[in-house]
């Protein structure tokens, strides 16, 4: 049993480090393009429509289509400089936003 978990820790340490050398590596290239001479070579902005779904007091959901919104986002396999990834932009932006109605603030305080 301690053989195993001596092996496992050692693989958990090494997956650890490949995940840190990709982010580095990840992190360099981003900053190297961010450098470049191709404007907005990293950064790309997408336009997304975002779908909100609105529950109802009948236990229903309305889905609500906003007007399309400027998402800038980076070509990258990890987030940097404040901006997400495109790809995981690109596959949020098919999702319904939950919107819930919250009560007032001291309704739970008043209530009886």
């Amino acid at each position: 049993m301690n053989r195993f978990l001596f092996i496992l820790k050692r693989l958990l340490v090494i997956a650890l480090a490949m995940l840190a050398v990709v982010y580095l590596a990840d992190y360099f290239w981003f900053r190297y393009r961010m450098r470049s001479q191709k404007p907005g070579d990293p950064l790309e902005v997408v336009k997304v429509k975002p779908l909100y779904a609105v529950a109802q007091k009948n236990g229903r959901v309305e889905y609500i289509l906003a007007d399309p919104v400027d998402i800038t986002c980076v070509h990258s396999i990890f987030p940097h400089a404040g901006y997400n990834p495109c790809w995981y932009v690109v596959q949020q932006s098919g999702r319904p936003i939950p919107m819930v109605i919250l009560p007032p603030a001291g309704w739970i305080a008043e209530w009886p």
